[in-house]
């Protein structure tokens, strides 16, 4: 037989034995502060543009600097015209091969001085250097081509109908998708700096 349980205080009201939890009310949502379009859009643009203008002027002084160190070309002059000794071999890679040991020098020494410049400026900094540095190296070849003129220098010997002799001439750059070296090289270095050097710590 099963009874039913009664509360012997029956004026006793019944209290739970649990605490409500409590809700603290709910703040406003206010959006984020919007920052103009011209402060988002400007730094990028002025970071991509000073790199990259910055860049080509600085491939005028290293066209002087390629002519320091190019070879002056052996030349034999014939009855109709002065014709380099060697235009298919020694020649064409010593110009060429300087050039290219002179664009990762720099490459190296302006990718370090880009990196210490444009840390942590977003990817307008690589940008940047690569379309400055290969524009650049155009300039480079270009000027380089323009600024020594055709001169003799020395005889080196005499035959009776051929004369050898050292021309200084006109540098040209053979191989011209060897301006790339210039802006890879820098993109190389920056690139290892930022990743090796500016990683966060934990």
């Amino acid at each position: 037989m099963t009874h039913d349980w009664a509360d012997p205080d029956p004026n006793r009201t019944w209290t739970p034995g649990i605490e409500p939890y409590y809700v603290p009310p709910l703040l406003a949502w206010t959006p984020p502060p919007t920052v103009p379009f011209r402060q988002r859009v400007l730094p990028p643009v002025l970071t991509f543009a000073v790199t990259a203008a910055a860049l080509v002027l600085l491939g005028a002084p290293l066209a002087f600097l390629w002519r320091a160190v190019a070879r002056p070309a052996v030349v034999l002059r014939t009855a109709s015209s002065p014709v380099p000794a060697a235009p298919e071999t020694n020649q064409v890679f010593a110009v060429d091969g300087r050039f290219v040991i002179l664009m990762l020098l720099a490459g190296v020494v302006v990718g370090v001085v880009a990196w210490a410049l444009l840390r942590g400026r977003g990817p307008a900094a690589p940008f940047g250097i690569a379309a400055g540095g290969l524009l650049g190296g155009l300039v480079t070849a270009a000027v380089g081509r323009r600024i020594v003129v055709d001169s003799y220098l020395y005889a080196f010997c005499h035959k009776p109908d051929v004369h050898c002799f050292v021309y200084d001439g006109t540098l040209r750059l053979h191989a011209l998708a060897a301006v790339v070296v210039w802006p890879a090289a820098m993109l190389i270095v920056f690139a290892g700096l930022t990743v090796f050097l500016d990683r966060d710590t934990p």
